[in-house]
């Protein structure tokens, strides 16, 4: 193992790091920077879009460096537009360029690092190649590199090495470019632990249940995502409805995009197909991240009905930290993160709407089963907690060094 390396990481958006203004990708780095701040086994170095507040949290660093971006706001959106233009025009064969970039790439330039690592940046990754030749490595947190992505064998050739969430996401990738198998390496997901946890929310998990209506003889089954039509909430609609049985109840938490996003078309058609379940539902709309181990923990049940290709399922480390049960569909990366020891695996297939029922109906009931799931779903969750991500992730930086 390579000791006191120097890690440069590059944001993969304008969220800022430290994570003041959230973002699932910059909660991560921010956690892989905290537990170093705790081991100082190495020294990070963060290029990030500025934010007073992630600038004053900074300071509290000592194994960390950081250095922000202060946008251009037009000039940067009308650059952005121009390339994505061009790239499109030329059928991907012209990729994008962007100040944010060429700002790192200068920064980056004036001292040593052991790795660079492009932290989601897949469409940035060719112009970095072009201005930066030192050890570069992309980390993908969702499926895009794959056979759909005409420029996926160009991106993954010019990097050193690559970073996928899940198995199934290195398969998507070796399926275009097979002799870069060595140099993709899985790093799952973290799920905060500590906050995902139903420690100290037995009088907020009870209160979600009044505000949900719940009576003592209910279940009560969450679905926690966006309300789209990849993610089955329809399909899990027509399961409870299907079941017809009023000791069970649903809570759809989350809306169709973001915070204040209105009610569109898929939305209204959930909504009228839920007021034929027997027990009830409930839209919360949309809730704040911060709020979400309240909701997770007031329930019995969780289902994660997805019928695309899920990369990962962090939705489902989230609601085993709150020591709830998940049912989940099998798609993409999704079996990956939903241990059995904790978790009831779904089909995606013509009967996947009776299936989800099936199994809803019987983890509601066995009670058995349900206290099996249940006493290890905490177990399964902490194993994803923020230690073992860095050492995941500073063992596949090693892994790719020693290549």
């Amino acid at each position: 193992m390579i000791k006191n390396m120097r890690i440069a990481l590059i944001t993969a958006s304008e969220r800022p790091i430290p994570a003041t203004k959230g973002g699932a990708t910059q909660t991560m780095m921010t956690h892989l920077i905290d537990v170093n701040e705790e081991y100082g086994e190495h020294h990070f170095f963060i290029f990030s879009y500025y934010d007073y507040l992630a600038y004053s949290k900074s300071k509290e660093y000592k194994h960390t460096s950081f250095y922000y971006y202060k946008p251009n706001a037009k000039m940067d959106k009308l650059q952005n537009l121009f390339w994505r233009m061009m790239r499109k025009l030329s059928a991907e064969q012209i990729y994008l360029r962007s100040n944010f970039i060429k700002w790192c790439v200068n920064t980056i330039s004036k001292e040593h690092y052991d790795i660079v690592i492009l932290e989601g940046q897949c469409f940035h990754t060719q112009y970095m190649r072009q201005l930066y030749k030192g050890p570069l490595i992309l980390h993908m947190h969702i499926d895009r590199l794959n056979n759909e992505l005409k420029s996926t064998k160009d991106i993954i050739n010019c990097c050193d090495g690559l970073f996928a969430i899940s198995e199934f996401c290195k398969r998507r990738m070796t399926n275009v470019v097979p002799c870069a198998s060595e140099k993709i390496i899985v790093v799952r997901n973290t799920v905060d632990t500590d906050r995902f946890s139903r420690r100290g929310r037995k009088n907020a998990a009870l209160a979600i249940r009044n505000k949900a209506g719940v009576k003592p003889n209910q279940k009560l089954i969450s679905y926690c995502g966006r309300i789209v039509p990849d993610k089955g909430v329809l399909e899990l609609v027509k399961a409870m409805v299907l079941l017809n049985d009023s000791n069970l109840k649903l809570m759809i938490i989350g809306s169709s995009v973001y915070a204040g996003s209105k009610k569109n078309d898929y939305i209204l058609k959930v909504e009228k197909e839920a007021k034929k379940i027997c027990g009830g539902a409930l839209f919360t709309g949309y809730i704040e991240q911060s709020k979400l181990p309240n909701y997770l923990s007031g329930s019995d049940i969780t289902v994660i009905p997805s019928l695309c290709r899920e990369a990962a399922g962090n939705v489902t480390l989230e609601a085993l930290g709150c020591e709830v049960p998940v049912i989940a569909s099998s798609q993409g990366g999704i079996p990956e993160y939903a241990d059995t020891m904790a978790c009831r695996l779904v089909n995606c297939d013509e009967h996947f709407i009776e299936n989800l029922a099936k199994e809803i109906h019987e983890l509601a009931y066995n009670e058995k089963l349900y206290s099996s799931l249940k006493f290890h779903a905490r177990e399964v969750a902490v194993a994803y907690n923020k230690y073992n991500y860095y050492r995941n992730f500073i063992h596949a930086v090693n892994s790719i060094l020693n290549q």
